[in-house]
């Protein structure tokens, strides 16, 4: 680990530049390849309901996979499972271009399988890059790091949508044949650098004390960690129901840019484009502040970001939604980034892998729910009612969390890491 009195950024640490890196470069080529999915899956079928189940076939997996892959993350080397899940990534949409290449439309059913397949690789990639994060820089950068993590993860959504405003408009007159073949390409490529930025990583094989023991005790192991945390415990509840109500927001944003806006595609684009525009400046802020009452930093504001969607409900003017989006998204890093760096500076380094695929998994359990019942969310309750439902829903679990004493007392405390605070075990 680097000396923390020789590096003053993390970008100064070879081997966060290379994660950061093969981050970046992935993310650019996912945020575009994901807007055009959607759209083709409602233009090939004409349904939001659709729309919602190829959303839910993609966090499934993640769901059923994201514990064992937290396991091997803690047994085997970190970097193996880096590269291997880009090159992975990268064979799938190989046999789908070439499936794309043959045919002149591409069935419905070879969208599923496509999504499933890439969501297996990232199930096994999403906790192993958060518990490389602690490993390579040093404790007190650690909540820097996870802000330009954040703020890439904010910008590269940025440059692919504004690319995506001007470019689905001119791809969507292409054949479908060619304008997926397009998207599909430019991904396979992206996911095929990345993986030679994380092959530069250095060796991340977990140093533990005697013979690892069988998966399933890896795995009970780590959720008896979880539990005896209360503090771990709120987090994680509160993260699931603000997954919940999150989940529809795609299949929302699809249905209102038909209602309110036009109907479209590069409309979606500026109006995802907005959301991320508000959590690239706020990602970067959030790395200067020096953070310690961490459970009530997180709480008021999703409790703020709550109160935001709901009021998208009477934002049926694009100049409205917009701004509301674009204030939604200013608070959200004030909740990701310091909850990442709580987890990562208060579990052991052998547990990271567990801990990190543990909250993945509660909050995929809740995104194919969501994201499958968004369009009949929107049958039922009607566009307003919609995000009226999921802005509460997110305010509540806000409530949730800070009901909780362990999560209101939570600090972070940058002298200690390993060291598990008072506030999650008392």
């Amino acid at each position: 680990m680097p000396n923390p009195a020789s590096a003053t950024s993390p970008l100064h640490i070879p081997a966060f530049r290379n994660l950061w890196l093969g981050q970046s470069i992935s993310q650019l080529g996912d945020m575009f390849y994901y807007i055009v999915f959607m759209y083709m899956v409602k233009r090939l079928t004409g349904s939001d309901a659709m729309v919602g189940f190829v959303g839910a076939a993609e966090t499934t997996p993640l769901l059923i996979f994201s514990m064992y892959a937290g396991v091997m993350a803690d047994r085997i080397n970190r970097r193996t499972i880096l590269v291997a899940s880009m090159l992975v990534s990268a064979a799938i949409l190989l046999l789908f271009a070439g499936f794309i290449f043959t045919q002149s439309k591409p069935p419905v059913w070879t969208l599923f399988l496509t999504v499933v397949g890439l969501s297996i690789s990232t199930a096994f990639y999403l906790p192993t890059k958060q518990a490389v994060i602690p490993t390579i820089v040093p404790v007190n950068l650690l909540t820097k790091a996870n802000s330009i993590s954040m703020a890439t993860q904010n910008l590269m959504p940025i440059l692919s949508l504004t690319i995506g405003a001007f470019a689905l408009s001119a791809l969507s007159e292409m054949p479908e044949k060619w304008f997926f073949l397009t998207a599909v390409t430019l991904n396979l490529f992206t996911f095929l650098l990345a993986a030679l930025f994380y092959r530069r990583l250095p060796n991340l094989q977990v140093e533990r004390k005697g013979e690892p023991p069988h998966p399933w005790q890896d795995f009970k192991e780590g959720m008896h960690y979880i539990f005896g945390r209360h503090d771990l415990r709120a987090l994680m509840m509160m993260f699931g129901m603000m997954h919940l109500m999150i989940s529809p927001f795609f299949v929302v944003y699809i249905a209102c840019n038909d209602a309110w806006f036009g109907g479209k595609p590069q409309t979606i684009a500026i109006l995802e484009l907005s959301f991320f525009m508000g959590m690239l400046p706020s990602s970067l802020f959030v790395g200067t502040l020096k953070i310690r009452r961490v459970g009530w930093m997180i709480g008021i504001n999703l409790l703020i970001t709550g109160l935001l969607v709901a009021a998208l409900a009477y934002a049926d003017k694009l100049w409205l939604f917009i701004t509301l989006n674009f204030l939604a998204g200013l608070f959200v890093p004030f909740v990701s980034i310091p909850s990442q760096t709580y987890v990562q500076s208060t579990v052991p380094e052998e547990l990271q892998g567990r801990v990190n695929s543990s909250m993945i998994m509660v909050n995929n359990a809740a995104m194919p729910i969501g994201t499958a019942f968004g369009g009949v969310i929107l049958q039922f309750l009607g566009l307003r009612l919609a995000f009226f439902a999921m802005g509460i829903g997110i305010a509540l679990a806000a409530v949730i969390g800070l009901s909780s004493a362990a999560m209101r007392n939570a600090r972070l405390n940058p002298a200690a890491r390993s060291e598990e605070t008072s506030a999650g075990t008392a």
